[in-house]
Formats: structure tokens, C-alpha cells, sequence
């Protein structure tokens, strides 16, 4: 049973102050890093809404994301394009905006533009006056090499108080905003009168079917769980009026498919009603239960592995492991080295050991333990690459 609570954060959207309780985390965060490491996820008793019930404000996650973006490293990452899977993803979304807005003059903003490859698709498809901005100056560059566009370094507060926009586009950007209804405002604000915004986020509604890891949509980055209802709420909510909607599979990694969402909304001077999303809750207690008992497995097979080998080099430090330090058997004394690709993580330091670039660990010979279930296959070509003979443990 799923007990009521009163919430730390209020809903985002109705501003309601009572949830229902889904599930506690506890997260091992690498020393200095500026989220916290205890989070509940929550259901909005009022309107439905599924997110994290937390305190962190929105400067420390605007920190978070200047500093420790995963996108920063547009090998390792989603949003250049640079692998096909992902280069035609941003395509259908250009083509998607394409077929709402066919002007080339039209003014557009991407808000968490990434590596630059969506703005690269609708520069393709004849759009010129396109710019874009991003917390991290790492993508910031990227995406500038990658498009030819104008980026600049910003967060979504701050970058929409210079310019009027006939259209903004925030493609998996809000699920990680904690204030939406000032950001909604901000986005209201600075856009022209007969002025429109392009939403995509995951689809909290349909976590369950698609599900690759044990709550990998319950973490330190993904605060807010969208349906289309809920979406549809806070559009409502905040002086836009919804004019088109659908929903569409992704990618989040070679051969992973993922659940999003999109919309499509106007200006408009009278607000929506909010309506109770009754359905979104029963989908997110029911992607808990999954991912519970996939997480038993792994809790099992950890045990395994410790129980044949003292030490173990855990490569992956994304939030998999983060969790798993925390609800597995793993401990400092069983860890000879945290390994990662993305040289953003490189040199922090968790349980007191430093994270490894993958040529650092050539002369360990303790086995590997593939801490990622989403990039285990690219995880395992590097290695296999690298020519490694250690013995490699994946999960389930």
C-alpha cells in the first residue's frame, strides 16, 4: 500500500500539497557533487502528477547541468546525431515542427539543444534563423562545430529574457526543470504574439512497456513524469492552448526503445481546466513493481559474483550504479576501480575511489563488472576492442 504524504515540493502543476509515496531513493553521488542523494518520487494526490518531492532548487540544477552534463560528451551521448539511430530521431522531430511551422523566416529557439543535431535536422529542412542554447559549454561548442548555428550558454531562466521567439522548442528538456510554472511563464513571455512551443518528454505512462533497466527513469536527473494528460495540464496551466499531440518510440541507446511524448501549443489568453490523471499513477506503482523485480535479480547475481571474486571493476558510473551501490551487496572494499568513457566523469571520486578513464585499467586483471544494462553492448565492444582479457559480468 502506498501511503499518503505531505510533500516537501508542491505539485508543479496544480500546486497541490499531498501525494502518494511510490518509492524512496538513495543515490551514490560522486563527492562534491551538487544534487542530493536522497529523493522520493511522489504521485500528485490532486491532479495525478508523477515527480521526485525534492528540495533541491533550481540553481543547483542548473549547476548540475553546467558541470556534470552527460551530453558534454557527444560520443557517449544523445542529441548530436552522430550515430544513425539518433540522427534520425531529431529528423522526425524537424520534420514534425516542419509540418506545424513551413515559414524558413520563422525566429526558433532550442532550449537544451544538446550537441546541436536537432538544430542541424531543421537547418536541413531550410529553417536560417534558428538558435539555440545549453547549460554546458561543452555542448555549447559541440553543437555550434556540429550546425552551423548560434549557440549560446544558458539555462532555461535565463535565456528567454533577450529575445522574441515565434517558436521555442524544449525536446526532453522540462522532465529535468524543477519550477515548470515559472519556466512556462518565462517561455509565455518571450515568444510573439501568435507565437508557439514544441514539447517532447518520456511518457511516464508507458515506462513499464519499455523497460531496460530497474527504475532507469527514477533518477537524480529525471524529476518529473509526464503523460499526455499530464502534459496537457500544465499547457492548460499556464496560458497556452494545446493544438496538436501524439506519442512515438526513440531510441535511448542503439536498440533500446524508449517511450516519449510530444505537443504542440499556442498562446492564448484564457487558461485550461486541470483534470485528475487517474490512469498515470496506477502506470507508475506498476513500473515499480517491474522494476523491483528485476532489481531482486541483480541483487542476487551481485551477491554471486562477490562470492567468486574479492575485488571488481564496476565500468559505468551512470545512474544504474549509483543505485546499485546503494541496494546491492556492493561496498568500497569489493570495488578496485570505477572505469567511464565520458571524460566529464573521469577523476571524481566515489566510496573514495576515483573513476578510471578505460586505458587507466589495462594492467588491472580483476574482472569487470558492466555496471549499465542500457550501453552494456557499446560498454562491452570497448572492452572487447581494447583487447581486455579480463573476465566481464553482465547483468541479467
Amino acid at each position: 500500500m502506498n501511503p499518503e504524504i505531505d510533500l516537501k515540493r508542491h505539485c508543479p502543476i496544480c500546486q497541490g500539497s499531498r501525494g502518494v509515496l511510490l518509492r524512496t531513493f538513495h543515490f551514490s553521488l560522486s563527492e562534491g557533487h551538487p544534487l542530493d542523494r536522497d529523493q522520493r518520487v511522489v504521485s500528485c494526490k490532486r491532479c495525478g502528477f508523477g515527480f521526485s518531492d525534492t528540495e533541491v532548487s533550481q540553481e543547483q540544477y542548473n549547476r548540475y547541468y553546467q558541470i556534470l552534463s552527460k551530453y558534454s560528451d557527444d560520443t557517449t551521448s544523445t542529441g548530436g546525431g552522430n550515430q544513425d539511430w539518433d540522427a534520425e530521431r531529431l529528423k522526425e522531430t524537424a520534420t514534425q515542427i516542419f509540418e506545424w511551422e513551413r515559414n524558413p523566416e520563422v525566429k526558433i529557439l532550442d532550449v537544451g539543444c544538446a550537441n546541436g543535431g536537432l538544430l542541424l535536422a531543421l537547418k536541413n529542412l531550410g529553417y536560417h534563423n534558428l538558435y539555440g542554447v545549453d547549460p554546458s559549454d561543452a555542448c555549447v561548442k559541440q553543437a555550434i562545430k556540429n550546425s552551423g548555428v548560434k549557440v549560446e550558454q544558458g539555462s532555461l531562466n535565463n535565456a528567454l529574457k533577450k529575445e522574441f521567439y515565434n517558436g521555442i522548442i524544449l525536446s526532453h528538456v522540462i522532465e529535468h526543470v524543477k519550477e515548470l510554472r515559472e519556466s512556462m511563464r518565462l517561455l509565455y513571455e518571450s515568444l510573439q504574439s501568435d507565437g508557439w512551443i514544441y514539447i517532447e518528454v518520456p511518457e511516464a505512462s508507458r515506462y513499464g512497456d519499455y523497460l531496460s533497466a530497474p527504475f532507469q527513469d527514477f533518477n537524480v536527473e529525471h524529476i518529473n513524469h509526464f503523460s499526455l494528460e499530464s502534459l496537457a495540464n500544465l499547457i492548460g496551466a499556464t496560458g497556452f492552448q494545446e493544438k496538436k499531440r501524439g506519442s512515438k518510440t526513440i531510441f535511448a541507446a542503439k536498440g533500446i526503445a524508449y517511450p516519449a511524448c510530444w505537443m504542440i501549443a499556442v498562446k492564448h489568453e484564457k487558461g485550461g481546466e486541470i483534470k485528475e490523471d487517474s490512469d498515470l499513477k496506477d502506470q507508475l506503482i506498476r513500473y515499480c513493481d517491474l522494476s523491483e523485480k528485476i532489481l531482486l535479480k541483480i541483487k542476487i547475481q551481485i551477491q554471486e559474483i562477490l562470492k567468486k571474486n574479492n575485488r571488481i571493476i564496476v565500468w559505468g558510473t551512470g545512474q544504474l550504479t549509483m543505485k546499485l551501490l546503494e541496494e546491492t551487496s556492493l561496498t568500497s572494499e569489493n570495488i578496485k576501480a570505477f572505469v567511464d568513457k565520458n571524460p566529464i566523469n573521469q577523476g571524481k571520486r566515489i566510496y573514495g575511489i576515483s573513476v578510471l578513464s578505460p586505458d587507466q585499467i589495462r594492467d588491472f586483471p580483476e574482472p569487470i563488472l558492466i555496471g549499465s544494462l542500457i550501453n552494456h553492448d557499446s560498454i562491452l565492444n570497448d572492452i572487447q576492442a581494447m583487447n581486455l582479457s579480463n573476465l566481464v559480468y553482465k547483468m541479467i
